[in-house]
């Protein structure tokens, strides 16, 4: 007889009860397609700051991309079904910028608008929602007021705050399964004779963590089965009277051997901190090691572009590294001019690049303007 035991533990995080971004269903576009999670992001909308979303297109058809905004309070600000914060049949390679509201440094191609009872999103939060998920996307928080300006020709005037905000992991769900097989066991009993089949007996331990910036879930499980076996020594006796003759059958004993093997596995996965936590030249610093080739892969760009943006970047690297104030506040101001013009020429050209590329170089330019060493501020 074969005995076959299957154990499923289902770790995952359980839904609260009231709405917000995690747990509001998500929308019907208005051409009946469903819509799907693309990433979720925090969300602000006050005097002079907008969040804008921009999403590039990297699946083989086209696809309806929108962005659903909640106030503090978790509630939903705009609706997807009515067109409102949506751009319709999106082209491959095509990119679209979606905002909560219109700013003079880039430009959106629709604009959110906040829905009762939602008046307000001083603070709150946003999920991009789309037919595919082969998208490209970046949240950015603008100053919608002001206009990066050419430090060399206007030197007082202040750039415009690009700053990216980073995408929340989404919910961590851990699914563990041990199965443990016991084989056959035959015994057959001969007159004299015991024979056993050993069991083997397997345990299994599998463990599962994963450690982000933001939540850290983490579930083992853990199954052990054990066999006792007894086994019997079966002895027969025979006597016969005449010439007194005594036989006794010889005596076999099967001792049963219980096998055990174990097996551990363990995965880890940790995601970085945005660059926005860094300050001054150590920020300009991770933009170029981190910011910029994600948002300008140097597939997508010219070489000419391509070098332009590693000679920038290595300007920075000079400036970090110099312990002379003077010429660290030379090499970053050469660093802010270099990185403004690359933000104005990067959409145009024979082979312009991606909207994302030229707001991740303008990010790097303002980080570059407000820090310290291009202020000479202690």
């Amino acid at each position: 007889m074969t005995l076959r035991l299957t154990m499923v533990l289902i770790v995952g995080a359980t839904l609260s009860a009231h709405a917000g971004v995690s747990d509001t269903p998500l929308p019907t576009f208005a051409d009946a397609q469903p819509g799907q999670l693309v990433a979720t992001f925090q969300a602000a909308k006050e005097t002079g700051l907008d969040t804008d979303v921009i999403c590039t297109n990297l699946g083989p058809g086209t696809a309806d991309v929108g962005v659903e905004l909640f106030d503090a309070a978790g509630i939903l600000a705009n609706t997807i079904a009515a067109g409102n914060g949506v751009v319709l049949a999106v082209g491959v390679g095509h990119t679209v910028t979606i905002g909560s509201g219109g700013t003079v440094a880039l430009h959106e191609d629709v604009l959110i608008t906040l829905e009762a009872p939602v008046v307000n999103l001083r603070q709150g939060s946003g999920r991009i929602v789309s037919t595919s998920t082969n998208l490209g996307c970046v949240a950015l928080a603008v100053d919608r007021l002001h206009l990066v300006q050419d430090p060399t020709v206007c030197p007082t005037c202040a750039p415009p705050a690009l700053v990216l905000l980073p995408f929340d992991p989404p919910p961590a769900t851990t699914t563990t399964t041990t199965s443990s097989t016991l084989g056959p066991t035959t015994t057959t009993t001969a007159p004299t004779t015991t024979t056993s089949i050993t069991l083997p007996t397997s345990t299994s331990t599998s463990s599962t963590s994963s450690t982000t910036s933001i939540v850290s879930p983490s579930s083992t499980s853990t199954t052990t089965s054990a066999l006792v076996t007894t086994t019997t020594t079966t002895t027969t006796s025979s006597s016969t009277l005449g010439p007194t003759t005594t036989t006794t059958a010889p005596t076999t004993t099967t001792s049963t051997t219980l096998t055990t093997s174990t097996s551990t596995s363990s995965t880890s996965t940790t995601t970085l901190a945005s660059c926005a936590s860094t300050h001054d030249l150590d920020a300009i610093v991770c933009a170029c090691d981190r910011d910029l080739p994600a948002a300008c892969p140097a597939s997508l760009l010219s070489h000419r572009l391509t070098v332009r943006i590693g000679r920038a970047c290595t300007l920075a690297r000079r400036a970090a590294a110099s312990d002379d104030a003077r010429r660290q506040q030379r090499l970053t101001r050469r660093t802010i001019t270099r990185l403004a013009a690359l933000a104005r020429g990067a959409t145009r050209g024979r082979r312009p690049a991606p909207d994302m590329c030229a707001s991740a170089l303008s990010d790097a330019a303002a980080r570059a303007a407000f820090s310290p060493a291009a202020t000479g501020a202690e």
